[in-house]
């Protein structure tokens, strides 16, 4: 599987892949540092960096790069947050820590992000600290869903309950206890995760 990117990364990635759609062949450090007004050291790292994270590849010659991934879209980039604050939009830039390749076709229709675990309340529903979970975009969910809700301004990952006129969010780990409240907003629902070995 290919490396997350940066915003950095995918901007230049995005620039290479157009460029290359409409010439034919890719662009110098010199187009690319002339396109995002840097210079030519940055535009050799931001390619170097590309390079090591497997989706461009040197060859001999004037033009010395190769596009791994043909079919390359950057619709298949979804952004991978941080922590995410009340008041602010998901996607906010302070929230996105990079950009992650998934292939679209694998999920449902819609908007996605992703986040990753921190701690273990979700164990015993397979989730493991350090897991990159899929989230689709969505303000409901469905009895015993594992969701991505907004409490106090800090985000969880729970199983939801819907009982009477309350939400139970619970965990999936005996140590921990469940979240009982009137309301909860809804981030998103969990549908999928990557791990790493």
């Amino acid at each position: 599987m290919k490396k997350q990117l940066t915003k950095i990364q995918l901007d230049t990635l995005n620039y290479i892949q157009k460029f290359f759609k409409e010439k034919e062949y890719t662009p110098t450090l010199a187009d690319i540092a002339n396109y995002f007004k840097i210079t030519i050291r940055a535009s050799f790292d931001r390619v170097g960096a590309l390079i090591k994270k497997g989706y461009l590849e040197r060859e001999k010659g004037a033009r010395t790069l190769r596009i791994v991934s043909k079919d390359f879209r950057d619709d298949n980039f979804i952004p991978l947050l941080g922590k995410i604050s009340a008041g602010l939009p998901i996607e906010a830039p302070e929230n996105i820590e990079s950009f992650i390749p998934i292939k679209k076709e694998f999920f449902p229709k819609g908007e996605y992000f992703a986040l990753n675990v921190k701690g273990d309340s979700m164990i015993n529903a397979g989730v493991f600290d350090g897991d990159i979970l899929i989230v689709k975009k969505q303000n409901f969910a469905q009895n015993k869903d594992i969701v991505v809700a907004m409490l106090d301004g800090e985000t969880t990952v729970k199983r939801i309950f819907f009982e009477h006129n309350i939400v139970v969010l619970q965990p999936e780990n005996p140590e921990y206890e469940k979240i009982i409240r009137k309301y909860v907003v809804i981030l998103g629902k969990v549908i999928g995760l990557i791990r790493r070995y």
